[in-house]
């Protein structure tokens, strides 16, 4: 436990338990000192749950389950068990990495070596053939779990990262990341942004006339721009559309003649 009063965790507000048993309680009355909330075990990834299940039934048919909650053996420590359990986690995880190490060095087959299993069989009891991962991960369970009931450890180790100055910097630029894309498609943001209200909306004229937008539809007034045609500039309503771009089918406003050419067309409402 570290000295600094200002430690992840200060140890007054580790609850240990004197007995086994009663680690529900421990839990509950740690919550209640520290103000937070219960862990979301639901962020757990299912495959390590499946793993880690796998490797602790193997366990469980081989000794006896839960008898890791039992007396500690004469003259074994809590230390000691702790250590025992990390060292068969390690032992696992060297095999495995061991057998890919040898794959990558040797052109052999780096997938199959990662699902490595287990196949020594010792006591009298057959080989799980488990890879060797699952092993592991059940072995670093137990080994939580024997340091907590033992008290080497808290029963909720929080989040202490969270009271990190360097967390609150963190989320501030994740935020303004955040409005920075959400404006990044938004035309309006940049005028919002400077001004503190939204930008005023204009009418589809105001806009043409502002951005020099061409907009053709069917029933969109426009003036008819040739000044080689008698027809310069002369207003019209689009009444059909073509394929071919500014060829439109145009009756001009006193209703006495059509055009349809190749001249510029400005909407104009």
């Amino acid at each position: 436990m570290s000295d600094d009063k200002d430690a992840p965790e200060r140890a007054a507000d580790y609850v240990r338990p004197d007995t086994r048993g009663d680690m529900k309680a421990a839990r509950n009355q740690q919550t209640a000192n520290t103000g937070r909330d219960r862990p979301k075990l639901s962020i757990l990834q299912y495959n390590g749950m499946v793993y880690s299940a796998a490797g602790t039934t193997y366990g469980a048919d081989k000794y006896a389950r839960g008898n890791y909650f039992g007396k500690l053996p004469t003259g074994v420590s809590a230390v000691d068990r702790f250590l025992e359990y990390l060292d068969a986690a390690m032992r696992h995880i060297g095999k495995m990495a061991h057998a890919i190490n040898v794959a990558k060095g040797t052109g052999g087959d780096q997938r199959a070596a990662c699902a490595l299993p287990d196949d020594e069989a010792s006591g009298g009891f057959p080989a799980s053939n488990l890879p060797h991962i699952a092993h592991a991960i059940a072995g670093l369970m137990i080994a939580v779990e024997c340091g907590v009931t033992d008290g080497l450890l808290p029963a909720d180790p929080g989040q202490p990262w969270k009271r990190d100055p360097m967390y609150t910097e963190v989320l501030a630029r994740r935020g303004a990341l955040a409005v920075a894309l959400a404006q990044k498609n938004d035309p309006d943001a940049e005028h919002t942004r400077v001004t503190g209200g939204p930008v005023a909306k204009e009418t589809r004229a105001e806009y043409d006339k502002r951005t020099g937008t061409t907009r053709h539809a069917v029933g969109a007034r426009v003036c008819i721009v040739n000044e080689d045609s008698e027809q310069y500039r002369q207003q019209g309503e689009i009444v059909a559309l073509s394929s071919i771009r500014q060829t439109h089918l145009v009756r001009f406003t006193d209703e006495s003649s059509y055009w349809f050419g190749e001249a510029e067309m400005v909407v104009i409402g």
